[in-house]
């Protein structure tokens, strides 16, 4: 029997909860409640658990607003003690979240994907913390143009603090329903972002029309401080043509997954969302288009190695390791090989901006350089740029970003150099060995998938969207961008919950102490379909 007084409450504040969720957090209250009556016989222990799920409900939605309001990135919200990050709603909104979400995520639900995060974030930190401990001093000892060394260090570390939160967060609410919760509202945004840009595209053709579209949006753009919108680029509700390309590397993987998970009346509206995705992105820049054509063309291969032979299995593993340490040191190689011909190249193009940009660069090359162990610490190589700046580099945009105090505070434009730089190429390593397990784990987990008669369209997704993530982080150096955080938190989750998302053909999948006393151990590469490959699968054990 369940006490009067718990029986009241749980009707009081199901009452409140049905005024304030929404359809989808009362139908995922409802199953929930569903499955613990056809469980257990809707003992005490099930009730207070929905119960429990009750009062998350409002936590949920909140969060799933962020992922629907991330691609408005160009401030409708500003706030400057988050740094970096200051403009991106989906950090603006976790932090209002962040006392609540804490007590739900280490409640004990969801220990494995906690102590998952833990050996991330420990890792992170303390290559982090140990630069920064080992270039103290000078940290200290740097001003300019108004910035401490200390205040950036701090700025620079409250935001991948916050992205690791985030990421757990979102691997946690991806447990209860990752449908409903996580790639739903990303889908209903993906609606607003593609139908926004073919509006746009149209306004492109007729002068009267585009008058009334700038009228109509710029309110909007005023808010996300980037004026109008620029004419023959898109840029739909993003901040500029960059984050565009982003957005779509993240969601056209995600996309052809739900076509491939959804009732056929509903690929319609995927089908057009999909193509009008393509063809903005090719009037976006050639950076927003390949990142595009990269994430439809990764979702079909990952697909075809995770449900290819045995050999074509092994190979996949191996490349989802590899693949991150060869696109972070293999340009960082070539800029060393071929320094003056590409400097000569740039000139050539004419572009300030090119040039400006590849000045970073070199300037972060040389900083890993001199200091490869540790860096010289978090955010603070723009301390360093004037001392290294090169001579061909000295155009007006540098020169702006060195002395005019209205400027910005010299930026870094590739992540993979800017962690060499700050952390050394240890730090550089350690990223790109997570960055490389994750991928591993998935593959891996979609071959299992696929073994047992399932279709792993949602690891696809998830790797090709790696793919995406390891290209743009040559174009941004910022642990602010959405899909660094996304996909590190869904991974984990992949990882953790494979079965769940994807049930391989009814197949159970094995215990967390079946796993842990090597009980299935035995069998694990036969899942994986390695087993022709005779004594090279004992190396991966």
């Amino acid at each position: 029997m369940v006490p009067l007084s718990f029986a009241m409450e749980v009707i009081s504040v199901t009452s409140v909860g049905n005024t304030i969720s929404s359809h989808i957090g009362k139908k995922f209250t409802k199953k929930s409640y569903m499955r613990c009556q056809s469980g257990n016989g809707g003992s005490s222990e099930n009730i207070a658990k929905v119960y429990s799920l009750r009062k998350a409900n409002i936590i949920i939605m909140l969060f799933s607003l962020t992922l629907f309001l991330f691609p408005f990135n160009g401030g409708l919200i500003v706030l400057p003690p988050l740094g970096e990050a200051r403009a991106e709603p989906y950090f603006i909104i976790s932090l209002i979240l962040f006392p609540l979400t804490a007590f739900y995520v280490l409640s004990g639900r969801f220990k494995h994907e906690v102590y998952f995060f833990g050996f991330i974030f420990v890792g992170l930190m303390f290559i982090v913390l140990t630069s920064g401990i080992a270039s103290v001093n000078e940290i200290v000892d740097s001003a300019y143009k108004g910035e401490t060394g200390p205040a950036r260090f701090a700025s620079g570390l409250a935001v991948p603090l916050f992205g690791c939160y985030y990421a757990v967060t979102l691997a946690c609410v991806a447990k209860f329903n990752l449908k409903g919760f996580i790639l739903k509202p990303l889908i209903l945004g993906a609606y607003v972002v593609a139908a926004f840009g073919v509006i746009e595209a149209f306004s492109w053709l007729n002068g009267g029309f585009r008058d009334l579209f700038v009228t109509a949006t710029s309110p909007l753009f005023s808010a996300m401080r980037r004026g109008e919108t620029v004419m023959w680029r898109i840029q739909s509700v993003t901040y500029e043509a960059s984050n565009f390309g982003f957005y779509v590397s993240l969601l056209i993987p995600l996309i052809l997954h739900a076509r491939r998970t959804t009732a056929r009346p509903k690929q319609v509206m995927l089908n057009f969302t999909l193509a009008a995705l393509l063809l903005e992105s090719f009037f976006s820049g050639r950076t927003s288009f390949l990142a595009g054509m990269l994430g439809l063309l990764s979702f079909y291969t990952w697909l075809h190695i995770v449900r290819g032979g045995p050999y074509v299995r092994l190979g996949g593993i191996i490349f989802a390791w590899l693949v991150p340490f060869m696109v972070a040191f293999v340009p960082i190689a070539y800029n060393l090989l071929f320094e003056d011909a590409i400097i000569a190249d740039l000139w050539n193009t004419d572009s300030i901006s090119n040039v400006s940009r590849y000045s970073g660069i070199f300037v972060q090359i040389k900083l890993m350089l001199s200091n490869p162990i540790l860096g010289v610490g978090l955010n603070q190589y723009g301390f360093y740029a004037a001392k290294l700046l090169p001579d061909w580099a000295y155009v007006w945009e540098t020169q702006a970003w060195l002395y005019d105090p209205a400027a910005s505070f010299f930026p870094s434009f590739s992540l993979y150099t800017r962690i060499g730089a700050e952390t050394g190429i240890t730090g550089l390593l350690l990223w790109c060995t997570m960055l490389g397990f994750l991928q591993s784990q998935v593959t891996k987990r979609g071959i299992r998938v696929s073994m047992g008669g399932g279709e792993p369209t949602l690891a696809a997704a998830i790797l090709a969207g790696m793919m995406g993530l390891l290209f743009i982080l040559w174009t941004v150096a910022s642990f602010k961008i959405f899909n660094i955080w996304f996909l590190i938190g869904i991974s984990v989750s992949y990882i953790v919950n494979w079965g769940r998302f994807e049930n391989p053909g009814g197949r159970q999948v094995p215990s967390h102490e079946e796993r842990k006393d090597g009980s299935a151990h035995s069998n694990s590469y036969a899942k994986l379909g390695l087993l022709p490959i005779g004594k090279a699968r004992q190396r991966f054990k």
